[in-house]
């Protein structure tokens, strides 16, 4: 099952909880209250707290990237993530397990890296930019 946005980006709650749980570890890496990136963002710490619950199936990309410079994280940081969940999401709707579908996704990367568009969704490298800034 799958919610799709204005957008029309529909993930599965599968990986909607886990984009969200990465967001809510960058944010408490950064310190930062529900209250303040809600603020930053221009949206309630409600509506955050369901995006990182995964509650919340794909919300505005817009949304997204105003969250990420409440983190300080670059905006291709943020598309990168959305990316994750939204190939992630595709694969399971179409019936693909795990651990394929991690496999494949990693794949996916190399592959993108290996053509000189690396895109970064390890958590721990996210950080440890974030500490390096």
């Amino acid at each position: 099952m799958s919610q799709v946005n204005n957008n029309g980006t529909a993930l599965t709650p599968t990986a909607a909880r886990r984009f969200g749980e990465k967001l809510a570890l960058i944010r408490r890496v950064d310190g930062l209250a529900l209250r303040d990136v809600g603020q930053t963002a221009g949206v309630s710490a409600q509506y955050l707290n369901n995006i990182e619950k995964g509650t919340r199936l794909s919300p505005s990309s817009r949304v997204i990237a105003r969250m990420g410079r409440a983190y300080l994280v670059p905006d291709e940081t943020m598309a990168d993530l959305l990316f994750e969940a939204k190939v992630m999401s595709a694969l399971e709707q179409r019936g693909v397990k795990e651990p394929a579908r991690t496999a494949i996704y990693e794949a996916l990367e190399r592959l993108l890296s290996e053509s000189g568009t690396p895109i970064v969704t390890d958590v721990a490298e996210i950080i440890r930019r974030m500490l390096s800034r």
